[in-house]
């Protein structure tokens, strides 16, 4: 559900909280200032649910730089992983499925018209891998850590599938 969804589901659930029918509505409903205070608040609901898409439209614009940001995550896993290689086994069909990965990102990118200009410094983690302890705690967190980015690219992926370019600036 993404985010424009929800605040409308809360807005439409404070509604249905606020309609119940209060415990002595017979006393508040006669007052003429209560009923004025309802109508204002009804008013300024409406007026909220109405504005939410038009500040959405024009604040929100995350397509391009998730791509990019997904660009460099991919590129530490790739020099992470390759770093773990040169001392272990195994580790080869992940990078040459991270590679294409990028190559996809990439070809998003480009179809798109995004830039891809997102800054990366490759990490020098081969210095760090004195024994084979700092070894297997690296390979188990870099791991760890590409298990959680490819799940956060999935939901990325699922966001961007609904995108609407009139959405954009």
């Amino acid at each position: 559900m993404n985010l424009l969804h929800f605040l409308a589901l809360q807005c439409c659930l404070a509604l249905l909280v606020l309609s119940a029918p209060l415990q002595d509505s017979r006393l508040t409903l006669a007052d003429p200032e209560f009923k004025l205070a309802v109508v204002r608040s009804n008013t300024l609901v409406e007026k909220i649910l109405e504005d939410i898409p038009v500040v959405h439209k024009n604040t929100i614009h995350s397509t391009e730089n998730s791509l990019s940001r997904m660009s460099v995550g991919i590129k530490l896993h790739q020099d992470l992983l390759g770093a773990l290689a040169a001392r272990l086994e195994g580790l080869d069909d992940l990078r040459a499925d991270l590679r294409d990965l990028l190559t996809q990102i990439n070809k998003m990118q480009e179809l798109g018209r995004w830039s891809s200009d997102e800054p990366y410094q490759s990490p020098d983690i081969a210095a760090h891998l004195h024994g084979d302890y700092e070894l297997q705690v690296a390979t188990h967190l870099t791991l760890t850590q590409l298990r959680a980015f490819c799940q956060d690219i999935v939901r990325s992926m699922r966001n961007i599938s609904v995108y609407r370019p009139q959405e954009q600036r």
